[in-house]
């Protein structure tokens, strides 16, 4: 496979949303300095008034003129290789890539898991999960900007929204290594907020799909059960309420 224009060189921008960040945020940004192939921007946007990433990454977007948009949460790091690793994958028509993730524990900086499994069937995939970690993608600016950036509507499945959106275009190139890290046990925009809040982002998740008249009625029901199981999972420390709820949301 060859690039699709052999005279241009894609330019990368790494997005990195930043929120109550000043711990993490060092190990971040000097995982780029070492990269084998710099970047040509870095652009951290500060969401000191927790709007969401959803809304620092198309701030992100924004601001950036590179070809890639290469996205890393100010808690995760990079592997020195990432940027190489994408430039490298950059080919033909590609609109959005995918790698693998080492989960690392927060405290002891000790691998957890690696998660580096290729989806053949994507779009399948997403339906029933949300297999792919932000700071696992590069998306081609001109396609984040054709479909509207992330939805800042749907904090905490913004970016599942994002990956159906892309897999359905049908120009993902997976890109096999765990080209990331990302740090298991640090406090998240959405932590400490009650259950029942928590788990309203499954209800417009589905809306939003529902409406988009994207899915076959069989996507659709499975996609249905995926977020109410998803939602009675997350309510377990509070059951009754948030699994009457899933009951009620889903039911139809």
């Amino acid at each position: 496979m060859q690039r699709a224009n052999l005279g241009h060189v894609p330019t990368f921008a790494v997005i990195v949303p930043a929120y109550r960040a000043e711990r993490t945020l060092p190990a971040t940004l000097a995982s780029l300095d070492a990269q084998t192939r710099t970047p040509d921007e870095v652009i951290v946007v500060d969401d000191h008034a927790g709007r969401g990433p959803g809304w620092a990454r198309n701030e992100g977007a924004r601001r950036a003129r590179s070809d890639w948009l290469v996205l890393l949460d100010a808690d995760d790091v990079a592997h020195t290789d990432r940027i190489a690793a994408l430039d490298h994958a950059a080919l033909g028509d590609a609109e959005m890539l995918h790698h693998g993730v080492e989960y690392f524990d927060d405290t002891t900086g000790q691998p957890v898991r690696t998660a580096n499994t290729r989806h053949d069937a994507l779009l399948d995939a997403l339906l029933v999960a949300n297999p792919i970690c932000a700071s696992a993608v590069a998306v081609r600016r001109d396609v984040w900007q054709a479909v509207g950036g992330m939805r800042e509507d749907l904090a905490g499945v913004e970016d599942w929204w994002m990956w159906l959106t892309l897999a359905r275009r049908g120009r993902v190139t997976w890109v096999d290594g765990a080209l990331s890290r990302y740090r298991v046990g640090v406090a998240s925009l959405l932590r400490g907020r009650p259950m029942t809040a928590y788990a309203w982002r499954y209800r417009r998740l589905y809306r939003v799909a529902r409406a988009s008249g994207w899915f076959t009625r069989r996507e659709l029901a499975t996609f249905r059960r995926t977020l109410r199981g998803s939602m009675c999972w997350e309510g377990r420390r509070s059951p009754w309420p948030v699994r009457w709820a899933a009951r009620a949301w889903f039911a139809h």
